[in-house]
């Protein structure tokens, strides 16, 4: 879409520094909200819409990504676990990947299952663990919640906490899902919380959605097919509009 559907606004306080790209760029950490997603369709491709998640989702959500994203990852990053630095914090592109050729794409590199756990990748089978891990990680939560001292450990819901895992940060940016967060909790602790708002937050949610679906037929239709130029934002005309943080996508020589 030719749009400017990100904006890394800290990075440009210095855009030769890399560790600032690295942390605080859409398709880096987006560290203290360094970088925001402009693009609804991006934003909502993977969880929907924030207008419409329950309250006690987006909480567990937002403390699933601050935990993973803002302090695991880049001490993961930092400390070079398995040479994670040949690539960019915010993981591996891939060029031209769009919604619709995302389950083809992944069915296809994925097919040689032997392959994945074996030889050079054998260090992967450790991987497998984490299924027992997360099996397993509610249960001392759901027995110390039984204490009235710990009850606040009910509310935590770790599928939904650890849904950061799922698809980050390779696939959808830091700074989409930052931008997701940011809107629902906004919108909740605004007017979310007043029953007599609801019917309006799904219209807004609803005219949202049909509105940047209406944009992007009439856009490829009307200009893209007919090849007509657009104006090239700064910083993005060379990454196809990933980020308009350069240094975000390349890993450190």
């Amino acid at each position: 879409m030719p749009v400017l559907s990100v904006f890394s606004w800290i990075c440009m306080i210095n855009r030769k520094n890399y560790l600032l790209a690295q942390l605080t760029a859409v398709r880096g950490v987006a560290l203290g909200g360094g970088g925001l997603t402009l693009d609804w369709s991006k934003v909502t491709m993977y969880l929907g819409s924030p207008l419409i998640i329950p309250s006690w989702a987006l909480i567990n959500i937002t403390f699933g990504f601050v935990l993973i994203i803002w302090f695991i990852v880049p001490i993961v990053y930092g400390a070079n676990v398995r040479n994670v630095k040949a690539h960019p914090i915010g993981g591996i592109m891939f060029p031209g990947l769009t919604s619709m050729n995302l389950v083809t794409m992944f069915t296809s590199v994925f097919t040689d299952v032997d392959g994945f756990f074996s030889g050079a990748n054998a260090a992967n089978r450790e991987l497998l663990w984490a299924f027992l891990v997360g099996a397993l990680l509610p249960i001392p939560g759901w027995v110390l919640s039984r204490w009235t001292r710990f009850t606040w450990l009910r509310h935590l819901h770790w599928p939904l906490i650890l849904i950061t895992i799922s698809w980050m940060p390779a696939l959808l940016s830091a700074g989409a899902l930052f931008t997701w967060l940011l809107i629902g909790l906004t919108v909740y602790f605004s007017v979310g919380k007043y029953s007599w708002c609801g019917r309006y937050i799904y219209l807004a949610s609803g005219a949202l959605d049909l509105g940047v679906n209406l944009t992007q037929i009439i856009v490829n239709t009307a200009f893209i097919n007919r090849r007509h130029p657009f104006p090239a934002w700064r910083g993005a005309k060379h990454n196809n509009g990933w980020d308009s943080c350069t240094l975000a996508l390349s890993s450190k020589n």
